[in-house]
């Protein structure tokens, strides 16, 4: 351990604690990285939420061909990255889960590009997930030294946080503990939001996650009615690659009934009692009570109010 090794690690701190962007931040911790650990080219990578795609947060020194190589290893090679996450140099990797995919990524891609060694750490933010990879090229094996494995050791634990994807996303699951969550992708498939079950809605192209991806951008929260005529309350939150959706299913608000609620989503969409009624299968004696019943919930004098207090509830959407 060396004054430089401190004085970069203190800068890289002071950097994280700014409020530039991710990448904005990338890009100048890499600067300082630099002064310390003498690298032909870098990149520093986050793992998607959505799984399956690393997002490049900042690279410098790498030609094109090796980004686009490294980025696939690293996700494919993630699952060995939870269990070896240590700071190791390629060519002395010793891993016994799949050795050889570092030595092909040496040969076939390294070395060809200009490279004779490489550094790799797996960044490991506090609660002992790996969030993506800091990947040093070296042109002369004889620039890599003890110190620089030793710092690079230090930076990984340091990175996690920045590189961690759930960051920004962590806070909608804490508010909403203990029940399902998913992430939804375009196609309505999904992948697990960390450790949280998905649930019957949630599960790969279920009701549910197929309703988030028909949103496209859904808003921060929705009401959804399940097949079996229960009101879900679903909090989501943009992602890199999709969307997080959290179900929830508390009580509906203002003492509102699952069938009443539905009246007025049906009031929103422009429907006379006697279109409701059919729609619903009763009768427009019947209709007319829910609606009675839900403006004296809502505190409204008529039915336009009633809506507009529901759609404030974030219960109903207009037509």
């Amino acid at each position: 351990m060396d004054e430089l090794a401190i004085e970069t690690l203190v800068e890289v701190g002071a950097i994280l604690g700014s409020s530039a962007g991710d990448q904005e931040r990338a890009a100048e911790i890499l600067r300082v990285i630099r002064q310390a650990i003498p690298w032909d080219g870098v990149m520093l990578s986050s793992f998607t939420e959505a799984g399956g795609r690393s997002l490049r947060l900042g690279d410098a020194g790498f030609p094109t061909e090796v980004l686009s190589h490294l980025e696939l290893v690293q996700v494919d090679y993630a699952p060995e990255l939870e269990r070896a996450i240590h700071t190791a140099r390629l060519t002395q990797r010793t891993s016994e889960h799949r050795p050889q995919e570092g030595y092909a990524l040496m040969q076939d891609v390294l070395l060809p590009a200009g490279f004779s060694d490489a550094i790799a750490s797996g960044l490991q933010c506090r609660d002992g997930r790996v969030t993506g990879v800091l990947f040093y090229g070296v042109a002369d094996i004889a620039d890599v030294r003890p110190e620089h494995l030793w710092l690079a050791d230090r930076l990984r634990l340091m990175l996690g946080g920045l590189a961690d994807p759930w960051r920004t996303a962590r806070g909608v699951l804490d508010r909403n503990p203990g029940v399902p969550a998913a992430v939804v992708l375009p196609d309505g498939d999904t992948r697990p939001a960390l450790d949280r079950p998905p649930g019957e809605w949630l599960a790969p192209h279920g009701s549910l996650a197929r309703q988030v991806a028909a949103e496209g951008a859904p808003p921060t929260f929705f009401w959804w009615q399940d097949p079996d005529g229960r009101f879900h309350r679903v909090v989501t939150a943009r992602l890199t690659g999709g969307v997080l959706a959290v179900d929830t299913a508390p009580p509906l608000p203002c003492g509102l009934s699952s069938r009443e609620t539905q009246v007025l989503r049906l009031l929103a969409w422009g429907l006379t009692n006697r279109q409701i009624a059919s729609r619903l299968f009763v009768s427009p004696a019947t209709v007319a009570k829910h609606v009675t019943h839900a403006l004296a919930k809502l505190g409204a004098q008529n039915r336009a109010g009633a809506v507009t207090r529901a759609s404030a509830l974030g219960l109903v959407t207009y037509g």
